[in-house]
């Protein structure tokens, strides 16, 4: 694996920037760019979804989890974007009209055989670009983002507040994170405040609640346990508590990013209210686990993130390759979504392997809940195997299989939440609170996979058109053209049509880079030479050439079978990172140095590429500091038979 690639999938639980940061600062393409599949719902149900209906309406003869219990047979009846009723019995379809003052009835959503559920929160994401409105569309209402732009969450915040939001999930913000310099949640990109010794703590917190942090996230890691080398310098006792005293003396949470058992130790004996991750390294004592059971010390244990070892040869349930061949979910996710789900979980890297790591995870779960520990669900999406929305139906069913009951679960994602994070307006289906809802199709408490089966989704009583969309027709590279570029017709030193220089200046870094044409030594013809600086001082280190692929900058297109790269270099090693719609991380590949001219080849869909929905093509240097010089000829999109075909003769 690319090692730049490696240190941003150890730092487990956290944004997954880097080169992704690239992406983010560019327009969002069309979400339905990559849809494919089938409506998973039957046709009727599917004919219903737009016509679900707004603001007041009756959801009659419903099994009902109202985000602590399943009720069996209720009706449910909103008024005005609000849960005005909760009734076992088949319930009266009227309500009073404020415009008349008399009854008006209600439109009636028929709810045999299906099961209406709270909308659902997932308790640890991070969140940019559109994944609102990705996490909307698989019933995810509210996303709480444990590490993220402050600034963005205030304004989302307002919008909010302001009922701009309802084509999109409200989004929940622990802004900045408390860490120390170098430390865990430095290393993105991002430049933020770090807490150092015999600074002032309750300033700090303080500053963080003006910028807008609903909650204060303290991170407590220094990666061994995730096997990071070097080790990162991490806060200490005396922090910790003086950051704990200082939220609670204002009256917000404080949690713990934690995957260490010391780390957990510490941060439960500083008094805080929950651990965003659970231990991977050693099973939490019993002590331990009484003495958070006691003080109701809440886990949100994120095993969707850690990557589930196969069974018997088969996917793990739960992981994200299942969600991603799903008929239930496919035809929802964009096919860079479907990429991302099949990506490796971020312990796969780790020295200390996947299957202990995960295995002490479930573990650990399952004796909290026994115990009495509030377990709440949270994905951390997006980073590698997950994808926003679509991941939490799998933290549902990791959540059972560790031990949980379906119930237990659904609570888990709905209204544990709600209790957790002091949240009074949502999380559970009682009057008073508002209509975020998810009719599904089934019984969850027999299979908690039936929350895949949506039937129809409501933000605030307004419904959510839901219906899968024939993909659009992507540009395909023509069918008769392989060669994208030679370099030949472009004037000496310009910078070729279509061509870019890419660097980690973006997200604040120092790498530098040049590129134009030349002549070609000894030959008639041109080449685009390539030569800059990796400098450190940025985590995630990159600089070279960028090719976009569509008509402008980020515009996805549809690769027709054409996903093996070939072209000629010479020079220093270089890496291919490959751009597509739905990534939250380039994917990425490490090619050898060669003084002479040399052909390379790269089988696109080998290394994970999605065939619909690439951007970009990157030729970049690094990721060790120094300079680089690299140079490029005839890059040519060709199918794998035309290479074969090219090779026999």
């Amino acid at each position: 694996m690319d090692p730049l690639l490696r240190k941003m999938l150890l730092a487990a639980g956290s944004v997954a920037v880097g080169l992704a940061g690239l992406v983010r600062l560019l327009p969002t393409p069309d979400p339905r760019a990559g849809a494919t599949g089938t409506p998973a719902v039957r046709s009727d149900a599917a004919a219903e979804l737009l016509d679900l209906p707004a603001g007041s309406f009756l959801v009659r003869n419903v099994r009902l989890f109202d985000g602590e219990r399943m009720l069996e047979r209720a009706s449910v009846s909103v008024v005005d974007g609000r849960i005005s009723a909760v009734d076992p019995a088949a319930g009266e379809p009227w309500h009073t009209d404020a415009a008349t003052g008399g009854f008006a009835a209600l439109p009636v959503v028929d709810g045999r055989g299906r099961t209406l559920l709270p909308g659902l929160i997932d308790a640890h994401t991070h969140s940019w670009g559109d994944a609102l409105e990705r996490a909307l569309r698989f019933g995810v209402t509210t996303q709480l983002d444990q590490f993220g732009d402050a600034g963005t969450s205030a304004r989302l915040a307002a919008e909010q507040r302001d009922g701009g939001a309802a084509g999109r999930a409200d989004l929940l913000s622990a802004g900045t994170l408390v860490t120390r310099a170098g430390g865990h949640g430095t290393q993105f990109g991002i430049a933020i405040p770090t807490l150092e010794p015999g600074a002032d703590a309750d300033a700090f917190v303080a500053a963080r609640l003006a910028e807008g942090s609903a909650w204060i996230k303290i991170v407590i890691e220094d990666g061994h346990e995730l096997g990071l080398e070097p080790q990162l310098p991490t806060l200490d006792a005396a922090q910790i508590a003086a950051v704990v005293a200082a939220a609670h003396r204002r009256g917000v949470l404080a949690v713990a990013h934690v995957h260490a058992l010391d780390a957990a130790r510490m941060a439960v004996a500083a008094g805080v209210d929950g651990l965003v991750h659970t231990v991977v390294d050693e099973l939490p004592g019993e002590a331990l686990v009484a003495e958070m059971a006691a003080r109701g010390v809440f886990v949100v244990p994120t095993l969707s993130v850690l990557g589930s070892p196969a069974a018997n040869g088969e996917p793990a349930p739960g992981s994200g390759v299942t969600l991603a061949s799903d008929p239930r979910l496919l035809p929802y996710l964009r096919s860079g979504e479907v990429t991302q789900l099949g990506r490796a979980g971020i312990v796969r890297t780790a020295a200390s392997g996947t299957p202990k790591v995960v295995s002490r995870a479930r573990a650990s779960v399952a004796r909290l809940r026994a115990a009495g520990v509030p377990i709440l669900a949270g994905t951390d999406a997006a980073n590698p195997g997950t994808t926003w929305g679509a991941s939490l139906h799998g933290e549902l069913e990791l959540l059972v299989d560790a031990g949980l009951s379906p119930v237990e679960a659904l609570a888990a994602a709905t209204g544990r939440v709600a209790t957790a994070y002091g949240l009074g307006d949502r999380g559970r289906i009682e009057p008073g609170r508002r209509a975020d809802l998810v009719l599904i199709e089934g019984d969850p408490t027999a299979d908690i996979r039936a929350t895949r089966a949506i039937i129809g989704v409501w933000k605030g009583g307004q419904p959510l058109a839901r219906r899968p969309a024939a993909a659009p027709r992507l540009p395909r590279l023509e069918a008769t053209a392989s060669l994208l570029a030679d370099f030949d017709s472009e004037p000496d030193g310009a910078t070729p049509v279509g061509w870019a220089t890419t660097t980690d200046a973006v997200m604040g870094g120092e790498s530098t880079v040049e590129l134009g044409v030349r002549p070609a030594a000894a030959s008639s013809g041109q080449v685009l030479a390539v030569r800059g600086q990796i400098r450190p001082g940025f985590p995630f280190p990159w600089a070279g050439a960028t090719l976009w692929l569509g008509t402008q900058p980020m515009a996805p297109i549809d690769l027709a079978g054409r996903t093996v790269l070939r072209f000629r270099a010479r020079g220093d090693a270089l890496r291919v990172m490959v751009l597509a719609d739905g990534l939250s991380q380039p994917i990425a590949t490490e090619l050898p140095g060669s003084p002479a001219w040399s052909e390379r080849r790269v089988d696109l869909t080998t290394i994970g590429v999605p065939e619909r929905g690439v951007t970009a093509l990157l030729f970049c240097g690094g990721p060790s500091p120094g300079s680089f010089a690299f140079e490029l000829d005839d890059v040519h999109l060709e199918a794998p038979a035309a290479v074969g075909a090219a090779e026999s003769e």
